[in-house]
């Protein structure tokens, strides 16, 4: 998870979560995920 970084178009903002709520970062990341697919 270390590696995981959100890109555009969503805020870069959101990788700021992954070191304050990781929890929270893993489910935007797979929001992101599905959004590139």
């Amino acid at each position: 998870m270390k590696d995981w970084v959100i890109g555009e178009p969503l805020n870069t903002k959101l990788n700021r979560l992954k070191k304050y709520n990781p929890e929270a970062f893993f489910y935007w990341y797979k929001i992101y995920e599905l959004e590139i697919i």
